[in-house]
């Protein structure tokens, strides 16, 4: 899923909001600090709703957004996706096929890192989808 934030600039700094998630912010004094706080920001609200079996809500749109003026604050707010990749702490069996170099190669990796094949791959999708 992927949910819109609004990064705005004031007096030298970087406000994130989540309209979607009231309460769930992020500031900083560059952009790269304020949407590292955002992604793990929305991360840490995401995961507290699923632990608390509350339910997450559908993904606005932009223009939704846009009609939502009590988000918007400065006249040139900037919109993005942030991805959310929910941890249901339910292991599911997934059958795929891949090219038998990359099963070596991913194997190999793995290995190098102490980890199992799943658990390599599930940790590489994770860091593509948030990227």
């Amino acid at each position: 899923m992927h949910y819109i934030a609004i990064i705005e600039q004031e007096d030298g700094r970087f406000g994130v909001v989540f309209p979607d998630f009231p309460g769930c912010v992020s500031v900083g004094d560059s952009i790269d600090e304020v949407m590292n706080g955002a992604k793990e920001a929305l991360s840490l609200h995401v995961q507290g709703m699923i632990d608390d079996e509350d339910e997450l809500p559908a993904p606005s749109s932009v223009s939704q957004i846009r009609l939502m003026k009590d988000w918007i604050f400065t006249d040139d707010p900037v919109f993005t996706n942030i991805a959310v990749v929910p941890t249901f702490g339910m292991l599911v069996r997934a059958n795929i096929s891949i090219d038998s170099g990359h099963l070596s190669a991913i194997d190999e990796e793995a290995k190098l890192r102490k980890m199992t094949r799943s658990s390599f791959l599930a940790q590489a999708a994770r860091i593509e989808i948030e990227r």
